[in-house]
């Protein structure tokens, strides 16, 4: 019998596969090509996953894992297992942006944080998509910075594209004054914006900003006027910014106008003020706080006035005052005081000429007034344009009862000794109509018709003062610039004067009556045409004030009546003619001893145009010592005594 062979059986072991990876499909490429394959049995970092038939698996749900494969078939032995792969995302590259100082970038699929770089430098890693660089870079200068996306268990992403941080310094050099903004470094590209407050009281008076050396436009007037500017930049460059402000003085207050003086309220630490008129500086440097107009032309004008300092700003100008010129047309009357312009109230002061009484109406235009005709004041107020006025004095009754004193100020009239001098009596009255008897003791003034008036007459009288008494029978007035007018004989009786008659005048009748008055500027008239012993000696002697001699229409004289007359008059500019051809003893002596005014000349010339001879005309006798010293110290070229009947030149008015 044949014996049995023990066959062996021989399995074949199959070819391992490969796998790859596209993007999440893990493809596994079969080692026998296709031939006897069934299943693949697939591991996840070592540990069966899965078996399938096919040949591609999605992992993306194993990030990082590692995979491998082997090939199954009945009545085969299983392949080997596959090389590995890693399943390994890359996260997305970051692109990056920069705004100001916001850097910001799209968010990665995977990334849980991002890392910020400066060049290489890692300086941060946040969760969030932007991040603000001025919180890392306080200083200027220029960064380069990127971002990388990082996420476990994925690969971090490349590096971001790049973006240049720039951050500049900003220099503010202000003096009195702030700015709105406090940033000292700023970012390129950002908006840099600030407003400069000059301090309480100061104006900004310079600006300049540069940024990058370059000079920026700066919004704001820097002329002083105002008190803020600011500027607005799209930051290039570092930027440097100098702003001064200047106290500046306050406009005056409280201008106002009184008698052509402008005047107003003094401003704190000013030195100096310049008036404006009609907008154009008139006067300057003027160190007080007021000062006279009355040199502009007469038109409206309108006036300010400014402030200054050398160290300060110049103020505003003041709020403008308005003034009207004040255009008087006057007819036989003074002004006396008042002012040419009016801004609100203003008054005047006339007076009526001698011989003339003011009216009790006047007219006038261009604002609302008050006339008052006893003292000659009209008060203007409310001015609504220029002002005319119109005052027009009429002559009064002058019957020569009575002597006039007249002046624009008060004044006092007694005997040097305040005694009774004359032999009959004398009445004195302010306003002609009440009459008292004066004993010589002081009476005053009052005012009539716009000036201040004392009148006298006598009656019984032959003499005023007597030889004996001499300087102590004098009259005395007190007061200045004081006229007397009116016929002297009124004084004697004046009732026989009312009647054209000559009251009888004894010996020194009016000697020494105004002597040494130096507040007399005119005379009485002196109408005798007989004179008697020494009637008029020395009557007028050291009135300095008085400028022209009353006429003498004497014809016979008698010693001594007119001896130093007006000796030491030295404001007397003007001689009596003398037409007696009969002279006295001593008549003329001294008559204008010391007298500088009074000029004689032996030769007639430009100077020396007016003859003047005594007697004035005819054949003139002389007593000898007639006319001694009647020249002594004038101021002419021929002084001391005359000649009669000889013609001499004068440059004097002859009355």
């Amino acid at each position: 019998m044949l014996g049995r062979t023990n066959a062996i059986q021989v399995i074949p072991k199959l070819n391992a596969p490969t796998v790859s990876l596209n993007e999440s499909t893990l493809t596994i490429t079969d080692g026998n090509n296709g031939n006897f394959t069934q299943s693949f049995d697939i591991y996840k970092n070592g540990s069966f996953l899965v078996n399938q038939t096919g040949t591609t698996y999605d992992v993306s749900s194993y990030v990082g894992a590692y995979f491998t494969a082997l090939c199954k078939a009945e009545h085969f032995y299983d392949s080997n297992l596959s090389s590995s792969i890693q399943y390994n995302v890359i996260l997305a590259t970051p692109v990056i942006s920069l705004s100001g100082d916001t850097l910001s970038w799209s968010a990665v699929t995977y990334s849980s944080s991002y890392r910020i770089y400066e060049s290489t430098t890692l300086i941060a890693e946040i969760t969030n998509t932007s991040v603000d660089l001025s919180t890392y870079f306080t200083s200027n200068g220029s960064h380069t910075l990127s971002v990388v996306a990082v996420g476990s268990p994925y690969t971090n992403s490349a590096n971001s594209n790049t973006q240049t941080y720039e951050r500049y310094t900003v220099s503010n050099n202000l003096t009195s004054c702030v700015s709105s903004n406090s940033s000292t470094i700023v970012t390129k590209g950002s908006s840099y914006n600030a407003t400069f407050t000059a301090t309480n009281g100061y104006y900004i008076n310079y600006a300049n900003v540069t940024m990058g050396g370059v000079t920026q436009s700066y919004t704001g007037a820097t002329d002083g006027t105002a008190s803020t500017g600011s500027i607005s930049l799209t930051v290039s460059g570092a930027i440097v910014i100098a702003v001064t402000a200047t106290y500046k003085l306050s406009s005056p207050t409280n201008l106002s106008l009184s008698g052509n003086i402008l005047s107003w309220s003094a401003v704190s630490n000013a030195t100096y003020y310049n008036i404006y008129v009609d907008g154009i500086m008139t006067i300057n440097s003027v160190t007080t706080t007021s000062q006279s107009i009355v040199t502009l032309s007469s038109a409206t004008h309108s006036v300010q006035v400014l402030a200054g300092n050398d160290n300060y700003l110049d103020s505003s100008l003041s709020t403008a005052l308005t003034i009207y010129p004040i255009a008087l047309t006057l007819t036989n009357v003074v002004k006396t005081s008042g002012a040419t312009f009016i801004a609100t109230t203003e008054s005047i002061v006339v007076s009526a000429s001698d011989g003339y009484n003011l009216p009790s109406t006047i007219t006038v235009s261009g604002a609302t007034y008050t006339w008052t005709q006893s003292t000659g004041t009209l008060v203007l107020s409310n001015p609504t344009g220029a002002v005319s006025v119109g005052i027009t004095a009429t002559a009064e009754l002058i019957e020569e009862t009575y002597i006039t004193f007249s002046s624009v100020s008060s004044f006092t009239l007694n005997t040097y000794n305040t005694s009774k001098n004359w032999n009959g009596t004398l009445e004195y009255s302010t306003d002609t109509i009440n009459w008292t008897t004066w004993s010589g003791t002081s009476i005053s003034s009052a005012v009539s018709s716009g000036s201040y008036k004392l009148y006298v007459r006598g009656t019984g009288n032959s003499y005023i003062n007597t030889l004996s008494l001499r300087t102590e029978g004098r009259w005395v007035l007190t007061g200045s610039n004081i006229s007397c007018s009116g016929n002297i004989n009124s004084l004697l009786d004046y009732s026989t004067v009312s009647l054209g008659g000559q009251p009888t005048m004894d010996m020194c009748c009016y000697c020494f009556m105004f002597y040494g008055c130096t507040s007399l500027t005119s005379a009485p008239s002196l109408p005798a045409t007989t004179m008697t012993l020494r009637c008029y000696s020395n009557m007028f002697q050291d009135c300095t004030s008085l400028t022209t001699a009353p006429s003498l229409p004497a014809t016979t004289l008698a010693n001594y009546c007119c001896e130093a007359m007006f000796r030491g008059c030295t404001s007397l500019t003007s001689v009596p003619s003398l037409s007696a051809t009969a002279l006295a003893d001593g008549c003329y002596r001294e008559m204008f001893y010391g007298c500088t005014l009074i000029k004689l000349s032996t030769t007639q010339n430009t100077t020396y145009k007016n003859a003047y001879r005594i007697p004035t005309t005819d054949t003139g006798t002389d007593a000898g010592v007639s006319m001694a010293s009647m020249f002594a110290s004038t101021g002419g070229t021929f002084t001391g005594t005359p000649t009669i009947n000889t013609t001499y030149y004068t440059s004097n008015t002859i009355v």
